[in-house]
């Protein structure tokens, strides 16, 4: 089966599994939530699988006893409910998400709180691989990996910006402008193909569609934890931690849970849960950034604020548009 035949089915499977999960509760995506019963409620807007936000949920609920709807959406389509909804909330946060795809839209939340860091990585599949390998940005050049590579719409997935923003510093000696020739190469391994959310590139990788998916850490690590045929490379050129921010929404419906979350994300007892929780070297608490390096010496961390990335969000998204336009014309006319 071809990457594109597979894409096709896959965004056909997400639409039903969502549609079938919109009547479920907590760790599910819905499709309406009456916010506005229930003083012991909390409504999250998720960009993360569930697997990642789950285990976290359901252990705020035993300690405070507050009954949490989370709704599982990509970021920019969170937003975008966000802003929608403004004149009558429905979410109480947006949790979690990185600061680079908040930072200008802040005037739908009233607080943005970094609570941790996250890295990006790649996610392998151990069986497709082969005799090649993989360390790095450089290796996806590869011509065996030509059309091999997962990469979702870095306009609607969180992960894809944060490669994109990862790929401008690391392969471009921290200087963004630099990095665009090997944006342009690795658009050309791409086939013309982009994924249109998170949860393609995993399926794909898992599934053995594709060999390499770009994502975060802490999503390649759970579905190794989980029994799948993967491994989580860090890039050896550079790997770019990003702030994960819990946003609580403007006017929450349910504001006093919303900061009660917000608290208990902050408490060193939960920051030493998040840290334990996500295998020691995916996920790092406010307390372990700096130590990061120490611990994993195989990280080679780019000490670069997510502040560009978010400033620059919307000329970099449209410039990398513009590449991949070129490419899906060559490709046509090839053909």
């Amino acid at each position: 089966m071809t990457p594109q035949i597979f894409r096709q089915q896959i965004c056909a499977c997400f639409c039903i599994l969502l549609f079938s999960l919109s009547c479920s509760a907590c760790g599910s995506a819905q499709g309406t939530v009456n916010a506005g019963e229930d003083t012991d409620r909390l409504v999250i807007y998720a960009t993360r699988p569930l697997s990642t936000t789950d285990n976290v949920i359901a252990r705020f609920e035993a300690e405070t006893g507050i009954d949490v709807t989370c709704v599982t959406l990509r970021a920019s389509d969170a937003l975008i409910r966000i802003e929608g909804e403004s004149a009558s909330p429905v979410a109480d946060l947006l949790w979690p998400v990185t600061m680079d795809i908040v930072e200008q839209k802040t005037e739908l939340f009233d607080s943005t709180q970094t609570y941790c860091y996250t890295p990006t990585a790649l996610m392998v599949n151990t069986d497709t691989l082969g005799s090649s390998s993989i360390n790095g940005y450089e290796d996806l050049l590869k011509p065996e990996f030509k059309g091999r590579i997962a990469f979702a719409d870095p306009a609607v997935s969180a992960a894809s910006y944060a490669h994109l923003v990862n790929m401008l510093y690391a392969m471009g000696g921290k200087v963004p402008a630099h990095g665009w020739n090997y944006v342009e190469q690795f658009a050309d391994q791409l086939d013309a193909t982009l994924l249109s959310s998170d949860e393609e590139v995993y399926q794909g990788v898992i599934h053995g569609y594709y060999t390499v998916g770009l994502t975060f850490a802490q999503s390649s690590e759970e579905y190794l934890m989980g029994g799948a045929h993967v491994h989580t490379v860090y890039m050896n050129e550079g790997v770019l931690f990003h702030q994960d921010v819990v946003c609580r929404v403007k006017n929450a419906p349910h504001a006093e849970n919303a900061v009660l979350f917000e608290q208990w994300l902050m408490r060193d007892r939960t920051q030493v849960y998040l840290q334990k929780s996500q295998h020691q070297t995916n996920l790092f608490s406010l307390r372990d950034l700096l130590a990061a390096e120490e611990k994993s010496p195989s990280l080679h961390v780019l000490s670069i604020s997510d502040r560009r990335g978010a400033l620059m969000r919307s000329d970099w998204l449209m410039r990398f548009e513009r590449i991949m336009k070129r490419k899906e014309q060559n490709e046509s006319w090839q053909q």
